[in-house]
């Protein structure tokens, strides 16, 4: 009998969904002209870290975005509902000051950029989507090793620790975002974002942060 795959959601489609780690991935490195030194390296993850979608109707989301997707026969249109994180707008104004920054997702190419051309309309932030994961025992892990730079320069700000699995030393777990409006973490992290910014290794920073929880 034939394996019955997985009734998805909406979102498991377009956003977040895993299947089983059947395939061997062979791994491109992600291009180093993408990365303008001297800024340090911010690569930010979207979902739940800067924007929470929903694939329901809801009545007080900041955005919609109407996706399409393609199979051999029928064209399907799915609608986001995209509540932007408190502040998000001026963090990334922020962050975009002191630091190269990436969005480094594991959605769909055509999800993220319809987002991000919400979030940074000026199209000053390089997106890397699903494909440029590296796909690990089920998951899509952001592996930093990619983007053939020193580490020491590199943070990834992630709300899933198994993104991070890789590089947990350069990582930022942040709490999950979905729909409060009371949400100040994006505010209360940019004391650590500034020193970040100017230190000689991050690493070396967020372990500090790290032994004094």
């Amino acid at each position: 009998m034939a394996e019955e795959k997985p009734c998805l959601t909406e979102k498991q489609k377009l956003v977040d969904y895993t299947e089983p780690n059947t395939t061997t991935v062979v791994e491109q490195k992600i291009p180093v002209q993408i990365i303008q030194q001297p800024k340090k390296l911010l690569v930010l993850d979207l979902d739940e870290t800067l924007v929470h979608t929903s694939f329901q109707p809801v009545q007080n989301a900041d955005f919609s975005v109407d996706i399409l997707i393609e199979d051999a026969q029928t064209v399907q249109k799915f609608t986001g509902y995209v509540y932007k994180r408190p502040y998000v707008d001026e963090f990334l104004a922020k962050m975009k000051q002191q630091f190269e920054v990436i969005v480094f997702t594991a959605s769909i190419q055509q999800y993220c950029d319809l987002v991000m051309d919400i979030l940074d309309p000026e199209k000053v932030i390089k997106k890397l989507y699903r494909t440029d994961c590296t796909f690990q025992n089920g998951a899509y892990v952001k592996d930093l090793r990619r983007f053939e730079t020193d580490l020491s320069q590199v943070i990834l700000m992630d709300n899933s620790a198994l993104s991070c699995m890789m590089q947990p030393q350069n990582s930022i777990i942040c709490p999950a975002f979905y729909d409060d409006k009371s949400d100040t973490y994006l505010q209360d992290i940019e004391n650590l974002m500034e020193v970040l910014s100017q230190c000689t290794d991050i690493r070396k920073v967020l372990l500090g942060v790290r032994d004094t929880k």
